[in-house]
């Protein structure tokens, strides 16, 4: 993950060669594209691009979507933003053949009114340690509809971690890569 990055600069980074060779990627984006203030067709045109590309090398996508409620600042046009972004993601995996799954990692965290979990965020949108340790159980179902049955001992820890990467731009659990 990078910290403050925009689905342009995945794109970006994801055309220059930066995204390696991988087993699956895990594509989490919105809030950053919200707060921008792009139009949300323009959004859209750099996630499909990333999610096409990847599809193209054979590469399965999990999709998620950013929160459809946030406990940052926030504009109505920037939660229609994103909820538009949810809706067109769930669509976009509906129609890919299986290659796109979409993984509701926020769903897990919230309550019935779409708030986070109390200790699952620590201002709203971005995840605590336990919080993302549950996001990543949301990761199983998404993960076995891609491969099959896991072979493996899984546990959400699995899922926690960071690479140097994340930690240089951002430590948060959000950003763990």
């Amino acid at each position: 993950g990078v910290g403050g990055s925009t689905a342009a600069g995945c794109l970006t980074r994801y055309l220059s060669g930066a995204i390696p060779d991988h087993d699956v990627l895990l594509y989490m984006i919105g809030i950053n594209d919200a707060t921008t203030g792009r139009a949300f067709w323009d959004v859209v045109s750099d996630i499909e691009a990333v999610l096409d590309l990847s599809v193209g090398y054979g590469v399965p996508v999990i999709a998620c979507a950013a929160p459809s409620k946030t406990g940052l600042s926030a504009t109505a046009s920037q939660l229609n933003l994103i909820r538009g972004l949810r809706k067109w993601l769930e669509r976009k995996a509906q129609e890919s053949a299986g290659m796109i799954v979409f993984a509701d990692i926020y769903g897990a965290c919230m309550e019935s009114n779409g708030d986070f979990k109390a200790s699952y965020s620590y201002d709203g949108t971005h995840l605590t340690n336990f919080g993302a340790y549950h996001a990543g159980g949301a990761l199983v179902a998404p993960l076995q509809s891609l491969f099959g049955t896991l072979d493996f001992s899984w546990s959400p820890d699995d899922f926690v971690g960071t690479n140097n990467k994340s930690t240089q731009l951002c430590s948060v659990p959000c950003m763990l890569g």
